[in-house]
């Protein structure tokens, strides 16, 4: 009777441990797929970022077009690039580059403070062709292959890009507040403006603050 026992609660045992490693495996795996998932948002894909029917109205193709018609811009026909930014609560950003035959790029920006809450911003802008072709290198590093990023978060710094060279088409969307790889994307962009626009009613810091922050808390990565 006692061996019939102890044969029975090793059964347990047994059928226990393996239903604990089951739960174990399949939490493994659901995590996996999470975080997985979650890299999915801001990975590097090759897709439009910017649709004709975009909503909210700044999103929109059609804006972003009338935009860069203003400054006799078309970074898809020439190799550019594309970036919209939104600092809240600060300010909203359109930045369109287009590559020129000598290798330099032209460009125009506009800014608007959040909520319309002031004037706008708009102007042109020259980039040498050596400081181009370091900015677009060093762009186009960032962005080759990115897989996503763990983190996530809602409020901070939206950031949404297309980068394009002849038929090429790389773009991603993430947040700068919380992920490294976008706060590289928003101090690079920052690096190559801040000595060719001086004028402006917004402050350059903080397209740096954010990159500095999430390297010294070791976060977004």
């Amino acid at each position: 009777m006692h061996d019939e026992r102890r044969t029975i609660f090793k059964r347990i045992a047994v059928i226990m441990t393996a239903a604990v490693m089951v739960l174990l495996a399949i939490t493994g795996v659901l995590e996996i797929y999470y975080l997985q998932r979650q890299r999915s948002h801001s990975r590097t894909v090759e897709i439009r970022q910017f649709e004709l029917d975009s909503q909210p109205y700044d999103l929109s193709l059609h804006n972003i077009r009338r935009f860069e018609a203003r400054h006799t811009l078309n970074p898809e026909r020439t190799g550019g690039l594309r970036v919209y930014m939104d600092q809240w609560p600060g300010w909203k950003y359109i930045i369109s580059f287009q590559t020129m035959s000598n290798g330099s790029l032209t460009g125009a920006i506009f800014a608007l403070p959040y909520e319309g809450k002031g004037a706008p911003y708009e102007r042109d802008f020259k980039i040498p062709e050596w400081q181009a072709r370091v900015f677009l290198r060093s762009f186009d590093r960032q962005i080759g292959g990115f897989g996503g990023a763990y983190a996530g978060c809602t409020d901070g710094t939206f950031y949404q890009f297309e980068r394009w060279q002849g038929q090429k088409l790389s773009s991603g969307v993430g947040n700068a507040a919380c992920q490294l790889h976008y706060a590289e994307l928003e101090a690079l962009v920052a690096e190559t403006l801040v000595m060719e626009l001086r004028d402006t009613p917004f402050d350059w810091r903080g397209w740096f603050d954010e990159k500095r922050f999430l390297i010294m808390a070791g976060k977004g990565q």
